[in-house]
């Protein structure tokens, strides 16, 4: 059967553009289908909102120093019009119309798939044909299960739909993700009480030391942290709204839900070409291929903590797969992340017990302090914690960093790792880690 494209991606985020301009350039036939033309601004408006709620708390404690003259609160309009701006300014090489100067058939329209003798896409009427699908999916924050809401109202905000409330004092947030925890700590910064419900662990999937200081950096801003303690009910009774948290019922004048993401799986028919998204994301091997082996998918389609840098790594992965011979398969173990907190959480490699699970227990484990910089002690940034973890010959196993310095250093390590560069040859080229003892 004649197909009309080498690869079809079904978008709506930023890393669906980048995998439709990556084929483009190897002078393939692409489609990529939006479900609208503008990117959500919700991720970019986060990021806006912490950066401002740091800011201002930066500028009270000059203003404690007489330096400067208090600054003004943010409000959360201008913090989303912010954010769209910034998408809409964001990677121009990845516009609408720079895709389709390279040769990408850009499409808007709600996309679904049919599976006729072989997958196709139907999109405005028409079927696209393929020999490779890509799903980019936009995602969307989770709702609370249909059986913990008031059947007569709906208790609670969304980070999709607070921005334009005028949210009243006291705060009570529901989600140990990195979601919930960006805005818990942006918003108490910016003179809301906040009270955190954690469900479960705090960021379960991160070192517990660094979930244990992140609970510390909160609980010092103020936040009221419930831990360990499952929702199992959602309730409006005026003047306030009610959560029941394991065995305590709490009230705040709002509820945020804040648990997650979800992709955007609703009305695609994946189910007719044979594959099946979870309440996690849509299952994948090592290749990037779903159950389907001609259907692939990448980032935010996964679930998990949406990362743009991750994405971008499984776009060149898969599009090499699918446009050629799926030979390469995903290693994680050298790609970096941030968690966009203030001092942001960033991370390579395992964890320690992963690293004495996977290596045993002779390993090396420092903890380095980067007080000594000046720009941070000028800054008042010096709060955060560092781990690195190391085989006792210098070879680097992971590090994670909760600092405003973690950033620049995480990738001087991601290079040593790929490199298997031992760590302590870094200190030979690198002046921040001389403060470090030697190993091997």
């Amino acid at each position: 059967m004649a197909v009309d494209y080498d690869l079809v991606i079904l978008g709506g985020s930023l890393e669906g553009r980048y995998a439709a301009a990556l084929a483009a350039r190897h002078r393939r036939r692409v489609a990529l289908i939006e479900p609208q033309p503008q990117l959500d601004p919700l991720p970019l408006a986060l990021q806006t909102l912490g950066y401002w709620a740091q800011f201002i708390q930066q500028s009270q404690e000059v203003s404690a120093a007489h330096l400067l003259t208090p600054a003004q609160g943010l409000n959360l309009p201008q913090a989303l019009a912010w954010g769209q701006a910034v998408e809409q300014s964001h990677a121009p090489h990845l516009s609408p119309g720079a895709l389709s100067a390279l040769g990408v058939d850009y499409l808007v329209g709600e996309a679904e798939f049919f599976p006729l003798p072989q997958p196709a896409i139907i999109v405005n009427h028409r079927t696209l044909r393929s020999r490779r699908y890509l799903l980019a999916l936009p995602s969307t924050p989770q709702t609370p299960p249909p059986d913990l809401e008031d059947p007569d109202s709906t208790p609670y905000l969304t980070p999709q739909t607070l921005w334009h409330s005028d949210l009243p004092p006291h705060l009570l947030m529901v989600g140990g993700s990195p979601l919930a925890l960006s805005l818990a700590q942006a918003l108490q910064r910016l003179g809301k009480q906040i009270t955190l419900v954690l469900p479960g662990r705090l960021l379960p999937s991160e070192d517990p030391e660094i979930s244990q200081h992140l609970h510390g950096q909160l609980a010092a801003l103020g936040v009221e942290i419930i831990p360990q303690s499952p929702i199992s009910q959602l309730r409006y009774i005026p003047p306030k709204k009610w959560v029941q948290a394991g065995n305590k019922a709490l009230c705040a004048d709002e509820i945020i839900w804040a648990t997650g993401y979800s992709p955007q799986t609703a009305n695609l028919h994946l189910e007719s070409v044979g594959v099946t998204p979870t309440d996690k994301g849509i299952p994948v091997n090592r290749k990037l291929q779903t159950s389907h082996p001609q259907i692939y998918a990448i980032g935010n389609s996964l679930g998990g903590y949406p990362s743009p840098h991750i994405a971008q790594y499984e776009a060149t992965i898969a599009v090499k797969n699918a446009l050629f011979f799926p030979y390469h398969s995903v290693n994680y173990t050298t790609v970096s992340y941030q968690v966009n907190l203030y001092p942001p959480l960033v991370r390579i490699g395992l964890t320690e017990k992963q690293a004495r699970g996977n290596y045993g227990e002779d390993l090396v484990i420092l903890k380095p302090a980067f007080h000594h910089d000046i720009a941070s002690l000028i800054g008042n940034q010096t709060r955060g914690f560092s781990k690195i973890i190391l085989q006792p010959k210098g070879q680097i196993l992971g590090a994670h960093f909760l600092s405003f310095q973690g950033g620049e250093i995480i990738e001087a390590l991601g290079l040593a790792m790929r490199q298997q560069i031992p760590f302590g040859q870094l200190k030979e080229h690198l002046p921040i880690f001389n403060s470090i003892s030697s190993v091997g």
